[in-house]
């Protein structure tokens, strides 16, 4: 459910921070269209490139539109509806086989209950590399929750989820999960807040014992994640957020992780991992320069301790990969319609298996319309 966590942050960090948007104001029937346009251009120091022969890592100039269209409804002070859809794909002048398109569609809908609310949200997200279509999936998640509020400081959530993952190019992939969770929230101040939550999930795969074919998705497991985080809107107008996540996922037969890439670079987390011990820690900052400038900067490190499997016919010891993402991230807004973005990365990882390690340098440069 939080593979897309950071865009969402990073997006509600431009908000608070003064990017695009306006607010719906209550006690009336409001609706709000909002989208932008993205052509960037982005520059990899170390792109992967596969074949069916050789792996190998070469500098890469990539071409990447965006789009990002989203609609909010209200009706009075008791319902909240909000769409969004966001489409992705890098283009390759020289390494063609290596384009990818990937697209996020999300319904929310929110009844408010005094000062409580009962949410339903509904995301479908799509991932392709045309040419190297073994690991394309279509994901859908669902998700129903309550939040009640005891008093000012505290808030008690409860719901539940389902998410269904299908690999139209391999079937033997496919795996769905139904899970629980409970979060606590503590608002210490109007402006700083932390939150502790559980979540429980169960899920089952295609792994057909009979066959005992090592790539195919666990025949079942279970998935516990812990996490602990804050939210701060510090004095003077820069927002601080950071998070810590642990968690333990126990897997029968199956493979350990499907695919390597899952359509946005600002995150190394994946969800299609099983048999695993795993850390997450993760800070995102972000501040207002000026009247025009918004700066934001993000910091992901994740351990991650994949279990043995010594049965055969496929062997594979332990590995342990320890991966790290620091990013810089300037939006200069040139007018209400027109801004400017400019973003760093660096994410590397150093893994026990040495064909697991990498490092790379990704800068991305575009203009953005928004309307």
């Amino acid at each position: 459910m939080k593979t897309s966590s950071y865009i969402q942050a990073l997006l509600a960090a431009f908000t608070l921070a003064g990017g695009a948007g306006a607010v719906v104001e209550e006690g009336e029937d409001q609706a709000r269209f909002r989208g932008s346009l993205g052509l960037y251009s982005k520059y990899n120091s170390n792109l992967e490139l596969a074949s069916a022969v050789v792996r190998a890592r070469e500098k890469a100039f990539i071409g990447e539109p965006a789009l990002d269209l989203g609609l909010t409804k209200s009706w009075g002070t008791d319902w909240w509806l909000d769409l969004e859809f966001s489409g992705q794909a890098d283009f390759h002048g020289q390494h063609t086989e290596e384009n990818w398109y990937f697209n996020r569609g999300h319904l929310s809908l929110v009844r408010a209950l005094g000062e409580d609310a009962l949410s339903l949200s509904s995301e479908i997200r799509y991932f392709t590399t045309p040419g190297r279509d073994r690991f394309d999936f279509l994901r859908h998640a669902g998700l129903l929750s309550y939040r009640k509020t005891f008093s000012a400081r505290w808030q008690l959530r409860l719901g539940c989820d389902n998410i269904i993952t299908r690999y139209p190019a391999s079937g033997n992939f496919d795996y769905s999960m139904k899970g629980v969770f409970a979060e606590i929230r503590n608002t210490w101040s109007p402006g700083f807040s932390t939150y502790y939550s559980y979540d429980f999930q169960a899920y089952q795969g295609s792994f057909d014992p009979l066959e005992n074919n090592p790539n195919a998705s666990p025949d079942e497991g279970a998935r516990h994640t812990g996490e602990l985080g804050f939210d701060w809107l510090i004095s003077g107008g820069p927002t601080l957020s950071g998070s810590y996540l642990f968690q333990s996922d126990v897997s029968e037969k199956g493979v350990r992780q499907i695919g390597e890439f899952e359509g946005h670079e600002g995150s190394q987390d994946l969800e299609a991992e099983f048999d695993l011990g795993k850390h997450k820690g993760t800070l995102l900052y972000s501040h207002r320069l000026g009247r025009r400038l918004v700066l934001s900067s993000y910091v992901e490190w994740l351990r991650k301790r994949f279990d043995s499997e010594d049965d055969p016919p496929s062997p594979r010891p332990r590995r342990t990969d320890a991966l790290w993402l620091s990013s810089i991230h300037l939006k200069f807004n040139k007018s209400k319609t027109l801004a400017f973005r400019f973003r760093y990365l660096f994410r590397a990882n150093q893994s026990s298996a040495d064909s697991q390690d990498y490092h790379n340098h990704l800068f991305f440069l575009g203009p953005e319309y928004r309307f």
